[in-house]
């Protein structure tokens, strides 16, 4: 589940449009017949209004929650899932990932942010078209810190398929994120990171790991395989690890407060 890209046009039209409306009473009053004095002083206290909403725009999209959903889903699913536990001040994308045959489904083409060609730990790994999903959300992160918001107040997160791009991405980004969310996933290309420590910008980055215990599709094992890897890779008292009982491959209220919890820690309202 996710939201899509449109999430910007609604930040800037819910501002633009108050700012616009203030505007738009600019030609009646600043250049009424013999009113230039006071339409000099109305322009000045409307600009200045129109500064304090640039800058409150700023403040109160200063942190942001990237999320991507799982395989054959969009980022409607987890745009509505994310609406009940969002804060005020944190900016939510969820993006929809392109359609592409599946080799796991019989080729059949859906939503996909890679290819998956085997649920087993030793499957063989669509390395290239990981390594061009993970590039794609890269470049999504820099563009919303060309935007303003800087990188360290960006959580990235995701479900199943979109948690491990997720986890591949903030290990292998030059931009140092806020945290990372995983749900219901794995670490792909496993083998190709050290056997110890990295060394990058998010070598101490926090990290929430969630699985439930009765998942069929992405069993509770590669959950335990990839939170050992995490481990031994970054900061292992940064990383949380948390499993809920009787929770299949899906979500669960539990897990959505944990993650919550989880962006209110790392995103705090900055004052």
């Amino acid at each position: 589940m996710a939201a899509g890209p449109g999430r910007g046009s609604e930040r800037s039209g819910v501002f633009l449009g108050e700012s616009g409306a203030v505007l738009r009473t600019v030609p009646d009053l600043g250049w009424a017949p013999g009113a230039r004095g006071r339409g000099a002083l109305v322009c000045l206290v409307i600009l200045n209004r129109y500064l304090c909403c640039l800058f409150f725009l700023l403040l109160f999209y200063f942190s942001q929650v990237i999320f991507l959903h799982g395989l054959g889903d969009t980022g409607h699913g987890w745009s509505e899932a994310l609406a009940g536990i969002k804060s005020p001040h944190v900016k939510y994308i969820c993006p929809h990932a392109p359609v592409m045959p599946v080799s796991l489904n019989m080729n059949m083409s859906m939503p996909s942010w890679f290819d998956i060609i085997g649920l087993s730990p030793d499957s063989q790994e669509d390395e290239a078209g990981i390594k061009q999903a993970a590039e794609s959300v890269k470049a999504l992160i820099d563009q919303e810190v060309r935007n303003g918001i800087p990188s360290n107040r960006i959580i990235l997160g995701g479900f199943s398929q979109g948690g491990a791009l997720s986890l591949y991405t903030a290990l292998t980004t030059h931009q140092k994120l806020a945290g990372v969310i995983a749900l219901s996933c794995w670490l792909p290309l496993r083998a190709s990171f050290p056997q110890g420590p990295i060394s990058g910008v998010n070598k101490d980055i926090a990290v929430l790991q969630c699985h439930g215990d009765c998942d069929p599709l992405v069993p509770l094992m590669f959950g335990s395989l990839t939170v050992e890897k995490l481990k031994s890779m970054i900061n292992p008292a940064n990383v949380t690890f948390k499993t809920y009982s009787g929770l299949m491959h899906s979500s669960s209220l539990e897990e959505m407060m944990d993650v919550k919890q989880f962006i209110d820690k790392h995103l705090p309202r900055v004052d």
